[in-house]
């Protein structure tokens, strides 16, 4: 094989996954005052899925999730500053919505958060102040956590409880206790009750806040949430 064919096999080589430009802006990313040129790529992998390869001044990183769908956008999470961001919203394989923000830090693209909504309709929300709100949809209810950018990372804000604020009817008895710590019996639910599911705690292992039609409030382990009671019901009309 002579020498000429030896090097066009190694430029087939080198050159990789084709790719398609999803984005190119000049935008001062990260407010020096200078406009960066960022472009943002999306590299073709097997059985139709790509990743997206961040490209800013010459310098990329690559996202190793693989997608679906794939879209990208600017986004600014704290209009008090100059800096902007660049939020990739990929729908993984199995039909899960992940969310990417990178950060030009003026020498290298970083990642800055990476959550996995566990569901097709997840979605991320700019609240400003650098905060964005992620919700994760629940069996009955949307699980909402709040993101902070420290720096160049965001870090998730520690939330004792999550809200929730459902009806329900009870169709099996549940028995109330105090906190989830205790045994204690506050009341007894027999079935056919409409109860509010006011909130749970955060952590694997939820507990559910109950409040009664007479008010009472208690507890429920959540492994006797989905049998015990059955969310959407509408509360009983008052009596007076």
């Amino acid at each position: 094989m002579s020498l000429t064919w030896i090097a066009l096999l190694g430029l087939a080589f080198a050159k990789g996954p084709p790719t398609t430009s999803l984005m190119k802006e000049k935008i001062d990313l990260n407010g020096d005052g200078k406009a960066d040129k960022l472009e943002v790529l999306s590299s073709d992998g097997q059985a139709g899925l790509k990743a997206a390869k961040i490209v800013v001044n010459g310098v990329s990183l690559s996202d190793i999730q693989m997608y679906k769908e794939l879209a990208v956008s600017i986004v600014d999470v704290d209009t008090s500053d100059k800096l902007q961001q660049i939020l990739v919203d990929g729908t993984s394989e199995s039909g899960k919505k992940w969310f990417t923000i990178f950060i030009w830090d003026g020498k290298k693209v970083l990642q800055a958060m990476k959550v996995d909504t566990a569901s097709p309709n997840g979605a991320l929300k700019l609240i400003d102040s650098g905060q964005v709100i992620v919700e994760k949809p629940q069996s009955f209810w949307t699980e909402r956590t709040i993101w902070k950018l420290s720096g160049y990372k965001f870090d998730e804000l520690s939330q004792p409880f999550f809200a929730i604020g459902k009806p329900a009817v009870v169709e099996t008895p549940i028995v109330l206790v105090y906190n989830p710590d205790t045994t204690s019996p506050v009341t007894g639910v027999g079935p056919g009750a409409v109860v509010e599911i006011v909130l749970c705690t955060t952590g694997p292992k939820p507990w559910y806040l109950l409040k009664t039609d007479t008010g009472l409030m208690g507890w429920v382990d959540g492994r006797e949430i989905g049998e015990a009671v059955k969310p959407g019901a509408k509360a009983a009309p008052d009596e007076g």
